[in-house]
Parts: C-alpha cells; sequence; structure tokens
C-alpha cells in the first residue's frame, strides 16, 4: 500500500490521539503506509543532522493531512505595519516570506511600499511611503517566524509579500 505523500511536502498530524496533534511537519521519505517526518517548528539553533536524527518520527499515511499553497521561502516574517492618515494612526499585522539573497528589511519595507496596491514615493526625510500629502505608511518592527508558525497564521493573517518572483510552492 502506498502513501499518498512525497519527500519535501508540508503535513499536519491530524490523529487526535497523538501528543503531536496540530503540529506541522515536513515529510522526509515514505514507504508502504509508513511516513517519516521532521517537524518545522524546530528552534533554528539545531544542525540538520540533528534536526534529522532526533527530531524526526513515524506515523502512517492516516495520521496525516497534506497543507498545500504555502511558498517555498528562506525565512517567513510576521510584519508590523503602521498607517497614517492625517491625525489617524492604524496598525496592522500581516505575514511575508522571502527569498535567498533578500534581507528581512528589505522585505517588511516592501510590504510597506505596496500596502495600497501601488507603490508609494520614498521620503527619505520621515523614512515613510508617501502615498498622498497626509497619509503615509511605514514598516514598524518584524519578526523572523518559524514555518510552522506562519503555516497556522496564514488563515488568519495574509501574507503582503510584494514582487515575489518564485512561483512554487510547498
Amino acid at each position: 500500500m502506498d502513501t499518498r505523500f512525497e519527500a519535501g511536502q508540508l503535513v499536519r498530524v491530524s490523529c487526535p490521539y497523538s501528543l503531536a496533534y496540530g503540529r506541522i511537519a515536513r515529510v522526509l521519505k515514505t514507504e508502504q503506509c509508513r511516513v517519516d517526518v521532521q517537524f518545522v517548528d524546530l528552534p533554528k539553533v539545531l544542525s540538520d543532522s540533528q534536526r534529522s536524527d532526533c527530531y524526526s518520527t513515524a506515523f502512517t499515511s492516516n495520521d496525516l493531512t497534506l497543507v498545500s499553497g504555502i511558498p517555498e521561502a528562506a525565512f517567513y516574517l510576521l510584519v508590523t505595519v503602521v498607517e497614517r492618515d492625517s491625525d489617524r494612526r492604524y496598525v496592522h499585522h500581516c505575514l511575508a516570506h522571502g527569498q535567498g539573497g533578500q534581507s528581512q528589511a528589505e522585505v517588511a519595507n516592501g510590504v510597506a511600499k505596496g500596502w495600497y496596491g501601488i507603490g508609494g514615493r520614498w521620503d527619505a526625510d520621515e523614512q515613510v511611503y508617501r502615498f498622498t500629502l497626509h497619509r503615509f505608511v511605514l514598516t514598524e518592527d518584524w519578526h523572523e517566524i518559524s514555518l510552522a508558525e506562519y503555516v497556522n497564521l496564514l488563515c488568519v493573517l495574509g501574507d503582503r509579500t510584494t514582487n515575489d518572483t518564485t512561483n512554487t510552492s510547498l
């Protein structure tokens, strides 16, 4: 009996009797009805060999559900954007992802620049993207998050990454 999963795919543990219920993992290998996975919410300080040796486990294919539509990226961010409109201040949180060669600051600032769907004009004096005289947007903060956090937050917060040059997804 073959599994319905392939190496590299993302899955969610869907067996309610498992202590790992709800966790996100990447499929390492499959054989018959056994699926070896590695959880993607592990600390980044672990080396790849430590992750594969100590933090991989096996499930049956019935215990897992495929997670699709997740962009493949070098890093994932939770971005805080501040929108100012005259005397009003609005704080928004969203997700973004970056590719190799991009800095986190570039990706986060790209979110602010494309906030209204069109690029704002950079105002170097105030360090903001200005859309009108009294309306501007700036990136207040961003934090790197794990792939598992990205997957779980994506249903609540949208991904506002701009100029995504890749169309590959996990």
